[in-house]
């Protein structure tokens, strides 16, 4: 095979594996294997921006820091590392030494998508039936009424529904230790243009998990629920709605059912999990 022929071979191989764009900004950073350079390409028009930026030997594939600022680059013909600064596209530093025949696999670092807490307080009355045994034997249903009262979240990323570092999609606290964890979920929802505002289904699976007798208990709890996300007049979300009925129980020792009344969660904070 000739020289030619192989460094096509190798180019082909580091651009196939190679494309990423740098996080936050519109920007993709190209390896030239045989010009030992970099080209940066503007995603949004596709044109090249400025003169290729200088690396070492055979560059073959780059990765990203999580805030968009640094590429590096490997070179594998000159075992190191270039790195670039996104501000101004150009090397700063000097190479960092590694391995032989260094290559990056299109495995690039990114910054966790940040999910955005909508929160609110809760309050509703739940009915608790247990079994309970009489002296002559005789096992009959005894039941309780109790409040849930705490806070409510529900966790939204870029792409809809989300979980926070628990694995929670929606969130119930309770002010006396209760918590109640969905974590398995599904929603649909509807639109309309002229009220600003969509109507949604929700139903999940997850946890409940209390104290009782001064020993944690923990129970499966089901949740069926529909609400509203009301929208200002630039289409941003402002509030969200939620009311459903909440289930669940403890082998034979016993079950719960609620409901939860026009609970409103607002906005509090972006964050990453």
């Amino acid at each position: 095979m000739g020289k030619k022929a192989v460094y096509f071979l190798l180019s082909f191989f580091c651009l196939w594996g190679v494309w990423a764009s740098a996080w936050g900004s519109p920007f993709a950073y190209i390896t030239n294997y045989a010009s030992n350079d970099v080209y940066v390409i503007d995603t949004a028009t596709n044109a090249v921006i400025g003169a290729p930026i200088p690396v070492g030997n055979s560059p073959c594939g780059v990765a990203v820091n999580p805030s968009g600022t640094r590429v590096y680059v490997a070179n594998e013909y000159s075992n190191n590392v270039s790195v670039i600064d996104t501000a101004t596209n150009v090397v700063v530093g000097a190479p960092i030494p590694v391995g032989t025949d260094t290559i990056a696999f299109g495995q690039f670092i990114g910054p966790t998508p940040a999910t955005t807490v909508w929160a609110g307080t809760v309050s509703f009355s739940v009915k608790v039936t247990s079994q309970e045994t009489d002296d002559s034997g005789n096992q009959k249903l005894l039941t309780s009424n109790n409040t849930f009262a705490g806070t409510m979240s529900l966790y939204v990323g870029e792409n809809g529904l989300a979980t926070n570092a628990k694995g929670c999609y929606l969130e119930l606290l309770g002010n006396d230790g209760t918590t109640i964890c969905i974590k398995d979920i599904a929603a649909v929802s509807t639109e309309s243009q002229k009220s600003r505002s969509e109507r949604f289904l929700l139903v999940g699976l997850g946890t409940f998990t209390t104290t009782i007798g001064g020993n944690p208990v923990a129970c499966n709890t089901y949740i069926d629920g529909k609400g509203t996300l009301k929208q200002d007049s630039s289409n941003n979300l402002i509030s969200i709605g939620l009311s459903g009925k909440i289930t669940g129980g403890v082998g034979s020792d016993f079950v719960f059912a609620g409901t939860i009344n026009n609970t409103t969660l607002t906005k509090q904070a972006d964050t990453s999990f």
